[in-house]
């Protein structure tokens, strides 16, 4: 229960985040909400899960085979 909680509250989080419409990097949005309530391991599952959201658009702007992804997301128009 407290982790579905946890959960759900990372999610609103970032739909919170994204909602300006304009692309948000991983790092940043990390970076924006590790002061938060939610977790780092639970604002990482949730972007993870948000890969596959209807309602966000994810982009792998991977800058060379050296390099991790770098994941990007923001609201569908």
């Amino acid at each position: 229960m407290a982790s579905e909680r946890t959960d759900s509250l990372a999610t609103a989080l970032i739909m919170h985040q994204l909602g300006d419409g304009e692309w948000h990097s991983h790092r940043k949005i990390l970076g924006d909400l590790i002061r938060t309530p939610a977790s780092e391991y639970d604002i990482r599952s949730a972007l993870r899960e948000l890969r596959s959201d209807p309602q966000i658009e994810s982009e792998n702007r991977r800058m060379s085979y050296r390099h991790g992804a770098a994941w990007w997301y923001r609201l569908r128009s």
